[in-house]
């Protein structure tokens, strides 16, 4: 059976990437975007208000009612193999809840059901915040919570490549090593191995986990790691396949690496 695919994105700036990503890593998955405009924090206080967060929970009649516009509706309205959320973590927002954000993480779990979230941390953005696709810097890279709320954007332009600056001109090469770098990270918070999972390792890594290491983190040390989930979309479509691919480039981009933190 063929996938269609929905995103619903924070964005439009999150929807130019994501589509550059799937431009680059071609599957097949016919796709659509559905832009909320505003962000997970505001999403779930009116979703928790409305309906809750329970296993009978319409989540596409609750986007239905959020004040879409008819073509919105309609393609709300459309059925769909897959459902994937890509939204920032934005700790900063007034209305942050660690424990709503949690509850919603284990809540949007299934792409098949209500949904997928990946959260980026603290932001889209994360995925410029790079400072050398070809080193390991970005592996030990944390963002205070003070600057978090004070032009992270522009943080992560100033900080990261100039080679990752324009979406327009990242390649295939530099998306692989955007998303091998944040593979290596995500394993790094979770297992302590500074390495490219394979793919039994990453089906391992939840979301779930990620959020609970950057929320304690956050909590007594004042910083969290800076984090792109939302580039993880591709990998899980085919796992096996793609980590595969990745992990050739890996060798010969990056050589062995410590294997510690």
């Amino acid at each position: 059976m063929s996938k269609n695919v929905l995103f619903i994105t924070e964005g439009k700036n999150d929807t130019r990437f994501l589509k550059s990503l799937l431009n680059t890593f071609r599957d097949g998955r016919e796709y659509e975007v559905f832009v909320y405009n505003t962000s997970i924090h505001e999403l779930l206080e009116r979703l928790v208000s409305e309906t809750g967060m329970d296993d009978d929970v319409d989540f596409m009649m609750f986007l239905k009612g959020c004040n879409t516009n008819k073509e919105q509706y309609e393609l709300l309205d459309r059925k769909f193999t897959d459902i994937f959320l890509i939204f920032d973590m934005d700790p900063h927002h007034q209305r942050y809840d660690p424990e709503r954000l949690k509850a919603a993480m284990e809540f949007f779990s299934d792409s098949t059901v209500n949904g997928k979230l990946y959260l980026n941390y603290p932001m889209l953005e994360s995925f410029r915040h790079i400072p050398d696709p070809e080193g390991f810097g970005y592996l030990d890279l944390k963002v205070l919570r003070a600057d978090i709320g004070h032009n992270y954007k522009g943080k992560a332009a100033s900080e990261g490549s100039k080679l990752l600056s324009d979406i327009a001109k990242i390649d295939i090469t530099l998306m692989e090593r955007i998303l091998i770098l944040n593979l290596m990270k995500s394993n790094m918070i979770t297992n302590g191995c500074r390495i490219l999972p394979d793919a039994e390792i990453y089906l391992r890594i939840s979301g779930v986990r990620i959020l609970e290491k950057q929320t304690r983190a956050l909590s007594e040390e004042g910083w969290i790691y800076v984090l792109n989930t939302s580039v993880f979309i591709v990998v899980d479509y085919s796992p096996e396949s793609i980590l595969g691919m990745l992990g050739n480039d890996y060798k010969s981009l990056y050589g062995p690496v410590d294997h510690q933190l």
